[in-house]
């Protein structure tokens, strides 16, 4: 493996473990960090790919309680036999590409990514003061 990688995490404290980012150094994986409260945003999977996968296991979910046998409990085999085909609906080049753009990170737009997300505040007058005690 020749060439560096780069790695977005949040900032959750496994992300950012000295060890975990040792780890990283060695096997050449650049970690970026996201700022707090804006994963949300910047997340490309999240943003476009996340979605379509609870949608499709709800569904398969819904569909399997309807069975004659009636699947009362989720063990991991039946929980894999149910997400491994929404994976592959959710995470196709398609929506991978387009999360990517969504999030304005590739092609890279910074107007997308902060300024048409981001509302602004609004800014508080300053309340007047009375004169100070000492005059």
């Amino acid at each position: 493996m020749g060439y560096w990688r780069l790695l977005f995490v949040d900032g959750h404290r496994s992300h950012v473990a000295l060890k975990f980012l040792k780890w990283a150094q060695q096997h050449k994986i650049l970690v970026g960090v996201y700022s707090d409260h804006s994963i949300h945003r910047l997340q490309p999977l999240d943003i476009g790919c996340s979605a379509p996968p609870a949608i499709y296991y709800s569904h398969l979910l819904e569909q399997q309680s309807r069975l004659p046998e009636g699947q009362t409990k989720m063990t991991k085999q039946n929980f894999f036999k149910c997400f491994y085909p929404t994976w592959h609906k959710a995470f196709t080049d398609k929506n991978v590409t387009s999360s990517w753009s969504k999030t304005g990170l590739f092609h890279f737009n910074p107007a997308l990514v902060l300024l048409n997300k981001l509302e602004p505040r609004n800014q508080r007058e300053p309340t007047p003061r009375g004169p100070s005690r000492g005059a």
